[in-house]
């Protein structure tokens, strides 16, 4: 099972037609890194932690949306079965997840299929194909309703994120 750490950051899933303009840190009028400001976002990071402050968010990027989860974990993982991303340091079990209660419906659209997974705060455009930088989801275009919950077993916790294809 892949793992993507984005190290505090917020994940992404985005389409790999648009992965490549992603700039992540990087000031596009610079070309330099910048620390995260988002009273004056000058980055798609900064764009990015902006729309998902306290829940998921969507960042226009071209003519495709980009959603940002809300989290706190920095490990994430894409469950294909269950058409769910869990962020966080275990797997609940399925009875946990179906006994969840699942809040902040959001609407997507996922504009090509396979959308990758992947951490705001890359420079895709250079690190893209770097190991550990992305991983390949399983969902196909179309509108999605995404929806959350937080899952613990007393010990661990976490968030899961889940993807039900709403409309072609």
């Amino acid at each position: 099972m892949k793992i993507l750490d984005c190290s505090g950051a917020s994940p992404i899933l985005i389409s790999s037609a648009c992965a490549r303009k992603w700039r992540g840190v990087i000031d596009a009028s610079t070309g330099e890194p910048c620390d995260l400001n988002i009273e004056r976002p000058s980055t798609h990071y900064d764009r990015a932690c902006l729309s998902a402050f306290y829940n998921n968010g969507i960042v226009a990027l071209d003519n495709s949306e980009v959603l940002v989860l809300f989290t706190d974990s920095d490990c994430h993982i894409w469950l294909p079965e269950l058409n769910i991303i869990m962020c966080g340091n275990w797997l609940p079990s399925s009875d946990q997840l179906a006994s969840a209660l699942w809040a902040n419906p959001l609407m997507w659209r996922c504009m090509e299929s396979y959308p990758l997974l992947c951490n705001s705060a890359t420079d895709l455009s250079r690190d893209l194909n770097e190991e550990g930088e992305s991983i390949q989801t399983t969902l196909l275009s179309g509108n999605y309703l995404v929806d959350s919950t937080v899952v613990s077993n007393g010990t661990y916790s976490g968030t899961a994120h889940r993807f039900r294809l709403y409309s072609n």
